[in-house]
């Protein structure tokens, strides 16, 4: 077993799973959810092709998460705390990564990585946040971090190594950032 990135991001989202800490190899199309609560749903659809890897941690009711994976070697780890929490990702490619926590209540991200190498995280604590990546091209990073309700936030990039961060604190904030190359 090798403990890897993905053993500490766990470790660490433990901390809002009720300390339910996960360790383990993620090799070879390895997926894992835990569900706890009524009414929530996990959906991981891979397709067929090769070598990904995901993690989705839900603890609450209503909770839905889709995470669709095509191309080659993608990972995608998933937390959603709360109630009525949504999300969900498409990755299509090759290599893409996307890391996300949502503690709250009506949370909804949306993510969408499309080309090869991204990199991309999403932190949500509150009720009534939205958060929107959508990347295509290639070796893109993102990362929104929101604190507080009803925010909502958006990155957008296309084409080569771009970076984007939006960090909110705070009550009804909005912003959009797009990027082109």
């Amino acid at each position: 077993m090798n403990y890897s990135i993905y053993t500490i991001i766990l470790v660490s989202l433990s901390t809002i799973t009720s300390n339910v800490v996960l360790a383990f190899d993620l090799h070879e199309q390895d997926e894992l959810t835990l569900l706890t609560g009524k009414l929530s749903l996990d959906e991981f659809k891979d397709a067929n092709d090769f070598n990904h890897g995901g993690i989705n941690l839900q603890q609450g009711d209503n909770q839905l998460s889709s995470i669709t994976q095509q191309g080659q070697e993608h990972r995608a780890i998933t937390a959603q705390v709360g109630y009525l929490n949504e999300l969900s990702i498409l990755q299509k490619g090759q290599m893409h990564f996307v890391i996300n926590q949502q503690t709250g209540s009506e949370n909804y991200i949306l993510m969408q990585q499309q080309g090869s190498q991204h990199w991309a995280m999403i932190i949500q604590n509150g009720d009534l946040n939205m958060a929107d990546i959508e990347q295509s091209g290639t070796s893109h990073l993102a990362l929104i971090e929101q604190f507080g309700d009803n925010n909502q936030a958006k990155i957008s990039q296309e084409g080569r190594h771009l970076d984007a961060e939006i960090k909110q604190y705070g009550n009804n904030l909005t912003v959009s950032v797009s990027q082109t190359n």
